[in-house]
């Protein structure tokens, strides 16, 4: 971990096919830093708890992802349709980003409504992260904009990088 330069990592991630191996990892790795963004994989379902109980971030299951997409395929097939047009392999420039808004930029102190988001920069807004509160989902066009919020959106490149200008360009005095 330490020729892995863990001490500058963002993020940690755990993927060996044990999950006792991936145990021991995230063990290791929190006790090198608390303060680390740790992602480890399970293959089995009570592996979950026990590795965020030793200080995974996140644990992911590749079993349970797959077996939730097989529910949707039958289930619901034009919602799995829809996903995999948006972001599958013909669409590589749309995606789902978040965008945080700079304490500068003119969107703060705006109402979400009003900012004209949709109108600059062509993307559809799903979700809102306040800095210090739960994330909204399909958030209020009431929904205040403050500085370090982050802003889930789906956007092809161009509207993304008109979005990321916007959230953070200083503001014009007037």
């Amino acid at each position: 971990m330490h020729k892995a330069r863990i001490e500058q990592a963002r993020g940690f991630v755990t993927a060996v096919s044990s999950d006792a191996e991936n145990l021991y990892i995230v063990l290791t790795a929190r006790g090198v830093r608390s303060d680390l963004k740790i992602i480890a994989r399970a293959s089995e379902e009570e592996a979950i708890p026990k590795l965020l109980r030793a200080g995974a971030s996140e644990v992911l299951s590749p079993y349970h992802f797959i077996g939730r997409r097989i529910a949707h395929i039958l289930l619901q097939p034009n919602v799995l349709d829809f996903i995999d047009t948006a972001f599958g392999t013909e669409r590589l420039d749309i995606e789902i980003a978040e965008v945080a808004i700079h304490q500068s930029s003119p969107l703060v102190g705006q109402m979400l409504g009003r900012s004209a988001i949709r109108q600059q920069a062509g993307v559809i807004i799903l979700g809102l992260k306040p800095v210090d509160g739960a994330m909204e989902f399909n958030p209020s066009p009431d929904s205040l904009i403050r500085a370090g919020d982050c802003l889930i959106i789906i956007a092809d490149d161009a509207g993304l990088k008109k979005l990321e200008t916007l959230a953070n360009s200083a503001r014009v005095s007037p």
